[in-house]
């Protein structure tokens, strides 16, 4: 008795006779049965198995998180342009004093700082000055570093563009009161990724943008600022005419190499790469090598 019964239910089955061509049974007519079984030529390069293994390694990337290189570089505040040099002769009169020449000076230029510019209303109009009078704190309140002003500090957050839509936050930097006596920090010193993708893979150089808020432990409000060439109050039109204005652009060199290149924008040289490990801050809106100015926005 047949335990298991064979079916014949393949599409591909075939059924023919077949000669025995040798042995005992040469010339006996037997009825065959045969499967097709399509196969399609593979060969190393686009095969099944080299298709497994990217269907794994594309599954595994959607399940497990990419290993992210964090290390950083310091980078510091540097100039576009070299420090200047000075020739004196007998009798010039340098800072009020004459000098016995001939006598060559190096001028060195100042740390990088930022300034913020509060504004003031008064009768007959406002004005911007870089103290923190014109934030509302006394003088006593400022010789004293009493708490309302110990305790309020600057934030700047950091973005990869300029463009809000498309713009990613980056980090943010604070910048304490302490005991500072005026609205005016250094900034002399960034960390960024050693291995940035426009470092190792483009050779170039990395942009970024920042904003900056001022929170007012005193009244416990903020204040925005603008990177404004114009030390004056703006419309809303005018804000909105001029999206750039809320940031200030700095460029980090590729730390791989040293290159620079002429740039015919501001008519002179533009650094790509420098070893030193260095970045500047965009000439645009009035802002420099040593001074990044800020003004408190504020709308007519």
């Amino acid at each position: 008795m047949l335990k298991y019964k064979i079916a014949k239910y393949f599409p591909n089955f075939v059924e023919s006779q077949y000669e025995i061509p040798n042995g005992v049974l040469a010339g006996t007519t037997i009825l065959r049965n045969s499967i097709n079984i399509p196969f399609t030529n593979q060969n190393r390069g686009n095969g099944y198995s080299d298709l497994t293994q990217r269907i794994i390694i594309e599954e595994k990337d959607k399940n497990v998180n990419p290993i992210i290189d964090i290390e950083t570089f310091k980078f510091y505040s540097a100039y576009r342009e070299p420090e200047t040099q000075n020739t004196y002769t007998d009798g010039d009169i340098v800072n009020g004093v004459g000098v016995l020449g001939p006598i060559t000076l190096n001028y060195q230029k100042s740390p990088l700082k930022i300034k913020f510019n509060f504004y003031k209303e008064e009768s007959g109009g406002g004005y911007y000055s870089n103290n923190f009078e014109n934030a509302g704190f006394t003088q006593d309140e400022i010789n004293e570093s009493r708490n309302n002003l110990k305790n309020s500090f600057f934030r700047l957050d950091f973005y990869d563009s300029s463009n809000p839509r498309e713009q990613n936050f980056l980090f943010s930097e604070f910048l304490n009161v302490e005991t500072n006596k005026t609205p005016t920090f250094p900034f002399t010193r960034l960390f960024w990724y050693s291995q940035d993708s426009n470092f190792i893979e483009e050779n170039t150089y990395r942009e970024i943008y920042f904003t900056a808020t001022f929170f007012d432990a005193k009244n416990g409000v903020t204040k925005e600022f603008l990177n404004n060439p114009n030390n004056s109050t703006i419309d809303v039109v005018t804000y909105n005419q001029n999206p750039k204005w809320r940031y200030t652009k700095l460029r980090i060199l590729n730390p791989y190499f040293n290159e620079v290149i002429f740039n015919t924008d501001i008519n002179g040289y533009d650094g790509i790469g420098s070893e030193n490990k260095v970045f500047y801050v965009e000439n645009i809106n009035g802002n420099l090598d040593e001074n990044i100015l800020l003004n408190e926005i504020k709308f007519q």
